[in-house]
């Protein structure tokens, strides 16, 4: 009787630890999913945000040799777009970022904050990170056509394990 019960409870503890473990991968799995969805959400939210202003550009430049300083500092990241609206400039930048709260690779937009109304400000240009965790690699403009052009965001997270998983 003693032996019965005995071998019923280790049956059990194992069951249990068995469910344990699934329950764990789970969450595990549950934290990657929506981490990946919280990255595409920022990645869409930003490529709306350069193509409201790029519609409002008067000339787009996205070749690094011909764009002009236009009172931002770059701080050692490459320029990548750079919009000319009727009444500033406002410029796209990738590289390393610019504190620790960030994660190592940075878009940053040089340019007049946004108004109450949601309009650009007459105000100065400031530099501020608009998506962090980019994989520099699989950022891009290309055209695809005359005036048509491909503006292609890479972002990429931290897995549980720490190392760095492809978010695109």
């Amino acid at each position: 009787m003693l032996i019965d019960m005995m071998l019923a409870l280790g049956i059990s503890m194992l069951f249990l630890a068995s469910i344990m473990q699934l329950m764990l991968l789970h969450s595990r799995s549950s934290e990657k999913i929506s981490t990946g969805l919280r990255e595409r959400l920022n990645q869409r939210r930003t490529l709306q945000l350069i193509r409201n202003e790029w519609n409002q550009a008067e000339r787009v430049v996205w070749e690094a040799a011909s764009m002009d300083s236009s009172g931002c500092s770059l701080s050692g990241r490459t320029p990548l777009l750079q919009l000319k609206l009727p009444q500033t400039t406002i410029t796209y930048s990738i590289g390393p970022a610019p504190s620790a709260i960030w994660q190592p690779q940075v878009l940053m937009r040089c340019g007049p904050a946004f108004a109450l109304d949601g309009t650009l400000s007459n105000g100065a240009n400031q530099n501020r990170v608009i998506l962090d965790r980019l994989d520099i690699q699989q950022v891009s403009i290309r055209e695809t056509s005359v005036n048509l052009f491909r503006v292609s965001l890479g972002t990429e997270w931290l897995s549980v394990d720490g190392s760095y998983r492809d978010g695109s």
